[in-house]
């Protein structure tokens, strides 16, 4: 029930950044399917990573972050959207969570451990919640950017 939760909560993101109609309860046909998808994604992804090295694996992470973020809007939206109209919200979901991820890895260790010795477990919990934060906002500052750079305003997908 929570996974289908947060599908529903992507689903809702990518429907009012494309401006399309609710899809009401055959949506949650659509999220179970992405749920499928992205286990399947996040299990193969590491061994796929593994066979480069350096800047190889680098951009093969982000090309298959890329696709991930491609197939994403597009599934849960029950494929109303044409792949291509979806591509710059792809290429912005996967560089800015790829900046993101290199800027966690350098500040989030200080920012947890600087929050536990302040304020013990909670501190760790604001520090985590913080983080989730910014992912949130990364997601949903890419759907609506990408959205605008797919769509001429007051256009409407159909």
């Amino acid at each position: 029930i929570s996974a289908l939760s947060f599908t529903r909560a992507l689903q809702r993101l990518y429907v009012l950044a494309w401006r399309l109609p609710p899809l009401g309860m055959r949506g949650n046909t659509w999220g179970l399917a992405w749920l499928a998808a992205f286990s399947l994604f996040w299990s193969l992804q590491p061994g796929v990573v593994a066979l480069f090295d350096g800047t190889g694996s680098m951009v093969v992470t982000i090309t298959l972050s890329c696709l991930l973020w491609l197939f994403t809007p597009w599934i849960l939206v029950g494929r109303a959207i044409p792949w291509r109209r979806l591509m710059p919200q792809a290429v912005l979901s996967s560089f800015a969570l790829a900046v993101l991820n290199a800027a966690s890895a350098i500040y989030l260790p200080t920012a947890i451990a600087s929050a536990a010795g302040q304020f013990g477990f909670i501190g760790v919990a604001f520090a985590l919640l913080s983080w989730l934060f910014l992912l949130c906002f990364v997601l949903v500052a890419a759907a609506a950017l990408g959205a605008t750079l797919a769509d001429p305003p007051g256009e409407t997908v159909q």
